[in-house]
C-alpha cells in the first residue's frame, strides 16, 4: 500500500437483475476511484470484475483482502442512514450542477440572504423538488438560521 493511499470497503446494495447489477457496477466504476470489488461470492465477483480488472489484479485484490484485518464491529447500515447518505449524494450532485451553471452565494452575509434562501426553499417545495428543498434547508441550517415566513406574512415568527 502506498504512503498516502488508504483502502476502504464500502457495502453497496445492487439490484438482483444481472443487467441492472452490471449497470450499477459500471456506474461505480466510472468514478475512476474503485480499485477492487467484492460481490459476496467468487463467481459473482469474477463476473462483475472481469471486464474491469485483469486476472492478475483480481488475484492481488483477493490476497490483499486476506491480509486486511477483519472488523468485528461492523453493523449493517440502518435504512435511515442509508437514505440520508443517498439523499446527500443527490444534493451534492445537484449543487455541483448548479455551481457549474454559475450559481452560489448562499454563504454570503448580504442583507436579506436569510429571507432569499427561505423564499427559494418555499419555491422548491411548491415545485415538488425535494433535492432543491433539501439544499435550501441545508443552507439555512449551516448559516444557523430559521426559515423565515414570506414577506408581509402577519402570522410569521421570523
Amino acid at each position: 500500500m502506498a504512503g498516502n493511499i488508504r483502502y476502504v470497503t464500502i457495502v453497496v446494495q445492487i439490484p438482483g437483475d444481472p443487467v441492472a447489477a452490471r449497470a450499477a457496477v459500471n456506474g461505480l466504476w466510472d468514478r475512476g476511484e474503485v480499485v477492487g470489488l467484492y460481490a459476496g461470492d467468487a463467481i459473482t465477483e469474477i463476473e462483475l470484475l472481469e471486464q474491469h480488472v485483469s486476472r492478475t489484479r483480481l488475484q492481488e485484490i483477493r490476497e490483499e483482502a486476506k491480509l486486511a484485518p477483519a472488523s468485528k464491529d461492523v453493523k449493517p447500515l440502518h435504512p435511515d442512514d442509508f437514505a440520508v447518505n443517498a439523499f446527500a449524494a443527490a444534493m451534492r450532485s445537484r449543487l455541483a450542477q448548479k455551481r457549474a451553471e454559475g450559481r452560489g452565494g448562499w454563504d454570503e452575509t448580504s442583507p436579506g440572504m436569510q429571507q432569499r434562501v427561505s423564499d427559494l426553499l418555499r419555491a422548491a417545495v411548491a415545485k415538488g423538488n425535494p433535492v432543491d428543498a433539501g439544499n435550501y434547508a441545508m443552507f439555512l441550517h449551516q448559516r444557523g438560521e430559521r426559515i423565515l415566513p414570506p414577506c408581509g406574512d402577519p402570522h410569521g415568527e421570523g
